[in-house]
């Protein structure tokens, strides 16, 4: 037999090819990606030239955030399809995620230009134009996506987010509101009244817990406030059980707190907790900042190694919530770190807690990271180790909050496109006054960002 004998017939093998494609895509759909993936390659092996499997598994490579291994597949379906307008769109967002972001630039305006009535078209020359930074540009895309569909659940929140990170901080947490309508927002069912930023005159509020550990901690400074300027009796402080002890323990102006799912505490009116700072005076290098407003507790886990004259103890950690949107961008591996782990001088301490805490254990690292994040039973016990620490090196999750809200100098490695709360081109924060903010210059490549954070702790260890 030869090998023309054993290939598939060219009847029986657009058949293979279409039946593999219909089961990638159902399984796509379902959200299976290594299963779909797999079947796409099966239905390219029995068809070459069936170029719409090029889109779709590009599409299943960028979701799992491999923008890198998308891309062929992108530019072979724009190349045999040239005026497929899904093709173009999806070749932009791998190239945005890659950080190509003048090429896929062009793409977005040319996808309005193509479909001026096309709402995904506008959301996608928004994001990019964001990220180049070009703040009008993208502004005027989540305007007109607005425009064309009043009730888009993520038109509104684009918008807000671009106000935000812009340093529009008035107009950018009015409109904030518009996260309510994204289907990730945690329903907040109550029978009582909600805050409308009055006097309370005495009565009690609720302040309702929402989103990460991050942005709880970022926020609760507002809560004194509201009996200083508002009058409130009684301030009741909802939120995650990790952070219950050290809110319960350190914040000033709060009556009790409470954990979600629980029975809802006796209260006269309620709010989100991020919709506390559009109540008050805001401006973007006059933020609210009490000074520091946590502290850690009296006893808990400490770092008690023996310091030699010149030796920096320094609290590491390397990755967020696996869950964040925008965590493959902002986490990274313990790997990368080791430019900075080569300092003799420096003494580093695990703040990481989470299947990302293995690495110590996986790269062999015991004898140069010490501790266990895993001790660390909740946010209380994270302050006390960092108050006993000198310097935090953080990525952009919790720990860096914590650090920052505790006025410890804490260094955070944010990506090219940062949480809106970290602005743009400035290398500080006016939320913490004690972070540095180490950025990204190209998309994806943390060499340099680590290569200067190695050098300034070579320098501070020196000092």
């Amino acid at each position: 037999m030869t090998d023309d004998d054993a290939r598939p017939k060219a009847p029986n093998a657009r058949a293979i090819a279409d039946l593999r494609f219909r089961e990638g895509m159902a399984l796509h759909k379902r959200g299976k990606l290594p299963e779909a993936k797999s079947r796409y390659a099966a239905a390219l092996r029995a068809r070459p030239d069936a170029h719409a499997i090029y889109n779709n598994l590009g599409a299943a490579l960028n979701t799992e955030g491999r923008p890198d291994l998308a891309l062929p597949y992108y530019r072979r379906a724009v190349a045999a399809e040239p005026d497929n307008l899904g093709a173009r769109m999806n070749l932009a967002r791998a190239l945005r995620n890659l950080g190509a972001l003048e090429e896929a630039a062009a793409l977005a305006r040319d996808a309005v230009a193509r479909a001026p009535q096309q709402t995904d078209a506008w959301q996608l020359l928004g994001l990019v134009a964001r990220d180049l930074p070009a703040f009008d540009e993208a502004l005027r895309a989540f305007a007109k996506m607005l425009d064309l569909a009043p009730d888009h659940a993520e038109a509104g929140f684009e918008l807000a987010y671009t106000l935000l990170l812009a340093g529009d901080l008035k107009r950018g947490f009015d409109a904030y509101e518009a996260r309510w309508r994204m289907p990730r927002a945690r329903s907040l069912k109550t029978t009582t009244p909600k805050w409308d930023g009055g006097d309370l005159a005495g009565r009690t509020i609720w302040v309702r817990g929402e989103q990460g550990f991050g942005d709880a901690i970022q926020f609760v400074r507002y809560l004194r406030r509201l009996k200083a300027e508002r009058g409130a009796g009684r301030v009741l402080l909802e939120t995650r059980p990790p952070l219950k002890r050290l809110f319960d323990q350190s914040l000033d102006g709060v009556d009790a707190v409470t954990v979600y799912d629980a029975a809802p505490p006796a209260h006269d009116v309620w709010t989100p907790l991020l919709s506390l700072p559009r109540f008050f005076p805001l401006a973007v290098d006059a933020v609210d900042w009490p000074g520091p407003y946590l502290s850690a507790p009296p006893r808990g886990p400490r770092f008690s190694y023996a310091r030699r004259e010149g030796r920096v103890a320094v609290g590491l950690c390397w990755g967020g919530s696996p869950t964040h949107l925008n965590d493959k961008r902002r986490s990274i591996r313990l790997e990368t770190l080791l430019p900075i782990l080569a300092e003799p001088r420096a003494l580093f301490v695990t703040l990481q807690k989470g299947p990302r805490a293995q690495e110590i254990d996986a790269l062999f690292l015991n004898g140069v990271v010490w501790g266990d994040g895993e001790r660390l039973r909740d946010f209380a016990d994270t302050a006390s180790m960092i108050d006993s620490l000198d310097l935090v090196i953080s990525v952009d999750t919790s720990v860096a909050h914590l650090a920052g809200a505790l006025g410890k100098p804490v260094w955070m490695l944010t990506p090219y496109s940062p949480d809106w709360r970290w602005l743009v081109e400035r290398d500080d924060t006016p939320w913490y006054p004690s972070m540095k903010i180490y950025r990204q210059a190209q998309a994806g490549d943390w060499g340099p960002v680590v290569a200067q954070v190695a050098a300034d702790l070579a320098a501070r260890c020196a000092a």
